[in-house]
């Protein structure tokens, strides 16, 4: 005599619980969008508003702030050009920058892959030691930093800017891309090439892998607060230009 395998099928909820539930999925949706696009919004405001400002004459720009300039003043830009050195500030932006940006990834990721795939005394250690680092304020370091680079002659120039915005830039990238090379699911470590053996098997399982098809995955949380990041942003953006405008109004009254 034989029994048959008893099954548990998981019961159903409600239809009303159902339907209460993906109600409040899609307020929960609709509520995100909408924060999100009043975001947006400010964003662009302030960048029209920068953008119109600077058509304006010095008066407009003080005694009507929030106004549209009355005639374009297309020459703000060619004074800006030739008599306020805009030109050599926009080459030095674009110098600093990109130097800055190249060793931040540079260095940031070998830091991260070290740190994330390789096991020694005081991984963590090094680990939360750029963790910290994300947690200091950057005007804090400006006085320190510029009595440094006076004593190490890097004052007013490219390579002390460099340093100065890669130091500020590693925390963060070794944060983020750590995560990124944790999840790295790789067979095989670089100081296993010793090995016949592990290499063979680790070629073996990257031709196996490289035959698999292309597939993607996306996995959503349940619980995502961007929503609330985004409104947080968004009244300290407000905060700022009511800050603004209480310079402005209160600049108006010194004149």
């Amino acid at each position: 005599m034989t029994t048959a395998p008893m099954t548990s099928t998981p019961t159903p909820a409600p239809r009303g619980l159902r339907a209460g539930l993906q109600f409040f999925d899609r307020l929960g949706w609709f509520g995100a969008q909408g924060m999100l696009w009043l975001y947006a919004g400010t964003v662009v405001f302030q960048m029209l508003w920068t953008l119109f400002t600077s058509f304006k004459t010095s008066p407009e720009i003080f005694n009507s702030p929030w106004g549209l300039p009355a005639e374009m003043q297309w020459n703000n830009y060619v004074t800006a050009w030739t008599k306020m050195n805009a030109g050599t500030y926009l080459f030095n932006s674009v110098i600093v920058s990109a130097g800055s940006l190249l060793a931040i990834t540079v260095l940031g990721a070998m830091i991260a892959y070290v740190l994330a795939r390789y096991e020694f005394p005081g991984n963590r250690v090094l680990f939360f030691f750029f963790v910290g680092g994300m947690m200091i304020p950057g005007y804090l370091a400006y006085i320190p930093a510029w009595f440094l680079h006076r004593a190490l002659g890097l004052h007013d120039s490219y390579m002390g800017l460099m340093v100065q915005y890669t130091a500020f830039g590693l925390p963060f990238t070794v944060f983020f891309l750590h995560s990124f090379f944790k999840t790295l699911a790789t067979p095989y470590h670089l100081y296993q090439t010793d090995d016949p053996e592990a290499m063979a098997s680790a070629v073996a399982e990257i031709d196996r892998q490289q035959n698999f098809p292309l597939t993607y995955f996306q996995q959503v949380p349940r619980l995502d607060y961007s929503a609330g990041c985004f409104l947080a942003a968004l009244v300290c953006c407000a905060g700022l230009l009511v800050c603004r405008a209480l310079q402005l109004q209160n600049w108006q009254a010194v004149r």
